[in-house]
């Protein structure tokens, strides 16, 4: 069940149309996934924008949902892309796919290492390198799950 009391608003002046199914299918390929349905639900018409609330509890420390990365064709990384975020994604490999931005220049991501079909939904601690064990953080077991867990400080 979805947080129905999430209220989504514009992150950047720019706006972001609503994605359509050749952009979500350009961004798959790219990515070498299949994004998940109850993500895409959201990020379809909610592109590029903030959760109100979006204060998130992440192990033992609150941080803050700041934004979806924008779905589209290009990776020009001043538009908070999907693409961009992906490209620089450094040495977190292919499995690890960010579809947010969080406080601190962190990210949330799906991890598709364990299930290629079911991705589960994992904070990328941008404070650690990837041999930390405090760099990869599991948050839920799914985007709804996730939203579920955000709260108003």
């Amino acid at each position: 069940m979805v947080n129905n009391a999430i209220k989504w608003e514009a992150y950047s002046k720019a706006g972001n149309p609503e994605v359509d199914d050749a952009t979500i299918e350009y961004i798959e390929e790219k990515i070498s996934h299949k994004l998940p349905g109850d993500y895409l639900k959201i990020a379809k018409t909610e592109n590029g924008k903030r959760p109100i609330p979006g204060d998130i509890d992440v192990g033992k420390r609150s941080t803050v949902f700041t934004c979806l990365l924008t779905l589209r064709k290009d990776d020009d990384p001043s538009n908070n892309s999907l693409l961009a975020s992906f490209k620089n994604n450094d040495d977190r490999g292919d499995d690890i796919v960010p579809f947010a931005l969080a406080g601190g220049g962190s990210r949330f991501c799906f991890d598709y290492s364990q299930n290629k079909d079911k991705p589960i939904v994992v904070f990328d601690n941008a404070d650690f390198e990837i041999e930390d064990s405090r760099a990869i953080v599991v948050v839920a077991n799914s985007f709804t799950e996730l939203l579920e867990k955000l709260y108003a400080e």
